[in-house]
């Protein structure tokens, strides 16, 4: 890597006026795509799906292969197909995270909740990464093995996870279809049932929409009520403070007098 930074000559003109940004993001980018060279995609790849390999370590590996997809550009696209492809698909075809799952008992449910919810998170954040990489691949003749299980990935991904995720299926969706639509006429349906069954749940969605929106009035008037309730008692407090106040001050000028 040095001997080639010396020879493009990026080494004395470093020295002689500092890197502009630009230059550093580029410098950092050729740095990750130098690590992770054709002959790493194996172990790269294969820490995806290793027993007990941490969330952290998930998201450190998802984001390295996404800071170097300008490496799908170059002669190695078909190794990293081969390698990244099934590694990606076995993560993405795991269950969604839920966070609103079964309760669990009361004496750890406060603990399994908050756990659940940053494991739900994180889950989430590793699965938009994972689609934002196979939403950047170039769509040639090398992606055509993959297509069709690429569509079927995409088509579970949509029905179970989160807007931000099911927006990059969709966009990765139109794009197969654009550029390999006569071998994907067998997903038409599907995908046509799916957007039926969201029109279907469309009374539905209004429904509850209209019972967020009540509950929320009712909330407000709720705390209205309250704070006029409140008022009026304060006011009623100081009417009686200021009364008891002139009657003694009364009483006062009256001894006074006398």
């Amino acid at each position: 890597f040095w001997s080639s930074y010396r020879r493009s000559g990026a080494c004395g003109r470093s020295i002689a006026a500092a890197p502009s940004a630009a230059g550093l993001r580029s410098l950092r980018g050729w740095c990750i795509v130098t690590m992770l060279q054709a002959s790493s995609f194996a172990a790269h790849s294969a820490e995806f799906v290793a027993d007990g390999v941490s969330m952290a370590r998930l998201h450190e590996l998802a984001g390295e292969v996404r800071d170097s997809i300008e490496i799908v550009h170059t002669q190695e696209y078909a190794s990293f197909l081969q390698h990244y492809f099934p590694a990606f698909s076995k993560l993405l075809s795991r269950s969604a995270p839920s966070p609103e799952g079964a309760a669990a008992p009361e004496a750890a449910q406060g603990e399994e909740e908050a756990s659940g919810t940053g494991a739900a998170a994180g889950e989430s954040k590793l699965r938009k990464t994972l689609l934002e990489v196979l939403n950047r691949l170039p769509h040639n003749e090398l992606l055509r093995p993959y297509v069709q299980e690429l569509m079927t990935l995409c088509l579970q991904v949509l029905q179970v996870d989160k807007e931000e995720s099911a927006l990059i299926c969709l966009r990765i969706i139109f794009d197969l279809h654009k550029n390999f639509r006569p071998t994907l006429e067998e997903h038409v349906q599907p995908f046509l049932q799916f957007v039926c069954s969201l029109y279907e749940q469309v009374p539905l969605a209004v429904q509850d929409l209209i019972k967020a929106v009540d509950a929320a009035r009712e909330a407000d008037a709720t705390a209205q009520q309250a704070q006029q309730a409140g008022g009026g008692a304060a006011a009623e407090q100081a009417a009686k403070e200021g009364g008891a106040a002139a009657a003694q001050q009364q009483a006062s000028g009256g001894g006074d007098g006398l």
